[in-house]
């Protein structure tokens, strides 16, 4: 019975998309990632800011592949804008670190609980939780990476 109620619902064929489901273009996945950074700037945490780094990271992978496949100027120079950015270099490792995990090159980072003063920015309550790479909340790179991304498609 089940078998059959599904084959009788007409269903979009996977193997004729790119991407996963219906995050088939550079802006689903762009628009996935907006939604995924909302989320850790809400709420942050180890799993938040897990779940913002996979498409903050690997969105220049989908943009330099349709950019290839329709000769693109523009995502040619986008994707060298941002391998020139420190922001996208340290979004990268982390987002590496997560995938082959090797304690010697892990990126320096600690959870700071509570607002402190010059890590603090508006909106923030006061039992706010800071990732720090370095000593930098990761806020600053994932914003200057975001705006990268952002002008892009802004452009498109």
């Amino acid at each position: 019975m089940l078998i059959n109620s599904i084959n009788s619902v007409k269903l979009k064929r996977v193997s004729d998309m790119s991407g996963l489901f219906e995050i088939a273009t550079s802006k689903d996945m762009f628009q996935h990632l907006e939604s995924k950074y909302q989320v850790y700037l809400s709420t942050p945490s180890t799993g938040t800011l897990l779940d913002a780094l996979f498409p903050f990271s690997h969105l220049q992978e989908w943009i330099e592949k349709e950019g290839s496949q329709n000769d693109d100027k523009i995502a040619k120079k986008f994707v060298e804008l941002l391998f020139k950015s420190e922001d996208y270099r340290i979004i990268r490792e982390l987002c590496n670190h997560t995938k082959h995990f090797r304690k010697k090159s892990a990126p320096d980072t600690t959870i700071v609980k509570g607002a402190r003063a010059g890590l603090s920015r508006a909106g923030d309550n006061l039992g706010h939780v800071y990732l720090l790479v370095g000593n930098q909340d990761i806020r600053v790179h994932l914003s200057a990476v975001y705006k990268i991304y952002s002008d892009y498609f802004n452009h498109k």
